[in-house]
């Protein structure tokens, strides 16, 4: 079980970070939301949207994480998860190729 503590371990502890800063996107979006209710429509919904894409990523950090380290933990799986699959495919769509600098 040495394993555990050097790949779950890391990824539990950057979940905990994960869900304070999502706190903290909370707090920011009503802070934005009750100061200023006379902006545009465009930017009130461009930052909804953002709070929901923040909560879709840590729902599905978090899904990821239970699945593995609760539902089947001690059971040596093969199998990836749905949450899995989808962070895995929206974190190599959104990075960027360095590599290719003039």
């Amino acid at each position: 079980m040495a394993g555990v503590n050097g790949t779950w371990g890391a990824s539990f502890v950057g979940l905990i970070v994960a869900c304070i800063l999502y706190g903290l996107t909370v707090v920011q979006t009503y802070f934005y939301y009750s100061t200023y209710p006379n902006d545009s429509s465009f930017l009130k919904a461009l930052v909804a949207i953002l709070w929901a894409l923040d909560t879709a990523h840590t729902a599905v950090i978090s899904h990821s994480l239970y699945f593995y380290l609760i539902t089947d933990f001690g059971i040596p799986t093969t199998t990836i998860i749905w949450s899995l699959t989808v962070r895995l495919f929206t974190s190599l769509s959104t990075s960027t190729d360095s590599g290719n600098k003039p």
